[in-house]
């Protein structure tokens, strides 16, 4: 069956400790054996050929890509949760995927830039693990603000170093370091009785907007966009255009309208009281542990990553109505933005093209400098409760069950825009061209005076090589759930670790609200010198 119903299968031993819900326990059971019955397709056969019976799956990008082709139907394949490293391994990297295998320019045009996960738009040059030529991973130090799990993780046992000899003590660290590197997202779990707090904020990216846990920044848009692959022509480079969503798998779009409900908004999860609690014991809690890798015989570090659990964000499009077909016609010329929730307006377009004005996601080719245009407005204001057409075409327990009372009830007035921030990538023209010198973050940034709406025109006056332009629409800071993710706060002499987690350990009626600044994210402009 699928691993992630392999690793959901110990949750129905719960049903012995949770008799009041038996039947949900054993209803899932009763869907595991149903799916883990169903035998894989034969690989050999066309997918148009298989009987309903088997379950299909593609084992590389370039096998789904083939199965879409078998089918024949229209199709858009959409990476998403890229920079998650809860599941990501360390060192993935979008330049693995820049190649016929991997990517399929005519299918892989969009990327996900926003979720409940977390963002994936931003990078940086930190590394968690470093990779030695020979394949070798070692434990880099710590660099600027970014603090590597691996390097924690022998913090952690020199902490526990007591009455031990330094030699055996430096070997622990070391074995610590090593068994962290080979973990991976189970890494907690090298020393399984010790608090979340110890792990501090390693592994995190503490200057990006509501980031993903544990950072893959090879893995984001900006890294994407920036490479190029010398030994390809075709899929030489992305060219992915931008939309957020939530990623909620409860059939609840759009949550990131109001702020409220963290367990139910988001993904954070976890026991609701010490009763259902379940410590996993260490043969010696001061030894490091070599964790098992296999989903299901572990525990991932859900309390860390619940600080990193956002209600989602939200996928716009510019089409000409509001029909399927005009909807998917949109999707395909990436005429597409994502926003980190609220409803926020966008509009970015390139104004001096010869053949009249392009919209975002387009591609042209030019000599002259390119003038561009945005315009962004600000979401509406939520007034509290739902619209009286929601109330009187559902129940109320129905609207309670889907959002706790809380619909999309917006107001006359909007958020104000604070400014407008330009994104310049220059991809690469040469191989081993420093990414970092490529991608001008913020490469112009425009106040927008906090009015609800705001419209600026600029020029790249140095267009001199293939460029890439995408802008963000930021909104006046509000209060937003995990606008803060783990962070250390001071009483007296002592520094507190905080961390919002999805069990009982964080009040469950706390939102663990902080403020920011919520945004949209344009598809990129690709402008080509020829």
């Amino acid at each position: 069956g699928l691993g992630i119903f392999n690793a959901t299968r110990p949750a129905i031993n719960a049903r012995l400790i949770d008799p009041l819900n038996f039947k949900r326990y054993s209803d899932l059971a009763w869907l595991l054996d149903k799916v883990e019955s169903i035998p894989y397709c034969d690989e050999d056969s066309s997918s148009k050929d298989l009987p309903l019976s088997c379950y299909e799956y593609a084992i590389t990008p370039g096998d789904l890509f083939s199965k879409l082709d078998e089918w024949g139907f229209d199709s858009i394949v959409i990476p998403h949760g890229t920079t998650w490293g809860n599941h990501v391994p360390y060192n993935a990297s979008w330049d693995n995927r820049l190649n016929p295998v991997g990517h399929d320019p005519e299918k892989q045009i969009l990327l996900e830039i926003m979720s409940g996960h977390g963002n994936s738009e931003e990078y940086r040059d930190f590394i968690s693990v470093q990779e030695l030529a020979d394949g070798t991973k070692i434990c880099p130090e710590p660099a600027g603000n970014f603090l590597p799990g691996c390097w924690q993780a022998g913090e952690m046992m020199k902490s526990r170093c007591e009455g031990i000899s330094d030699s055996e003590c430096a070997a622990r660290i070391e074995l610590a370091k090593r068994y962290t590197i080979d973990a991976g997202p189970y890494s907690n779990m090298v020393f399984p009785e010790a608090d979340p707090a110890e792990w501090l904020n390693a592994n995190q990216c503490l200057d990006c907007f509501k980031p993903s846990f544990n950072y893959r920044p090879k893995q984001s848009a900006q890294y994407a966009l920036a490479i190029t692959n010398f030994d390809e022509i075709k899929s030489n480079r992305y060219k992915f255009g931008f939309i957020a969503s939530t990623d909620d798998h409860t059939a609840r779009p759009g949550t990131g309208y109001k702020q409220y409900e963290r367990r139910k908004m988001t993904f954070a999860a976890g026991v609701r009281s010490s009763w259902f609690d379940y410590l996993y014991k260490a043969e010696d809690p001061n030894f490091p542990m070599q964790p098992s890798t296999i989903a299901g015989n572990t525990q991932p570090d859900s309390e860390r990553n619940s600080s990193f659990s956002y209600p989602g964000g939200i996928v716009a499009v510019h089409a000409r109505s509001r029909s399927k077909d005009d909807i998917w016609e949109a999707l395909k010329a990436k005429r597409t933005y994502g926003t980190s929730g609220p409803r926020i307006l966008l509009w970015f377009e390139l104004i001096n093209n010869a053949e009249g004005s392009i919209p975002m996601g387009s591609e042209v080719t030019m000599i002259e400098s390119p003038i561009f245009r945005v315009k962004a407005a600000g979401s509406f204001i939520q007034k509290p409760g739902c619209p009286e057409d929601t109330l009187s075409n559902l129940s109320s327990e129905r609207v309670n069950y889907l959002c706790s009372g809380e619909c999309y009830h917006p107001s006359d007035e909007r958020h104000a825009i604070k400014q407008i921030e330009v994104i310049k990538i220059t991809p690469q023209e040469y191989k081993g061209e420093p990414v970092n010198e490529l991608i001008h973050d913020s490469w112009k940034v425009f106040d927008c005076s906090e009015g609800q709406f705001c419209e600026i025109t600029f020029t790249d006056e140095e267009f001199s090589r293939d460029s890439i332009y995408y802008v963000r629409a930021i909104q006046k800071a509000t209060p937003a759930i995990n606008g803060k993710q783990i962070y250390a706060s001071h009483e007296l002499n002592d520094v507190n670790i905080n961390i919002c987690k999805g069990s009982y350990k964080t009040n469950m009626q706390d939102d663990c609200l902080h403020p920011i600044e919520e945004r949209a994210w344009s598809s990129p402009i690709f402008v080509n010198k020829p």
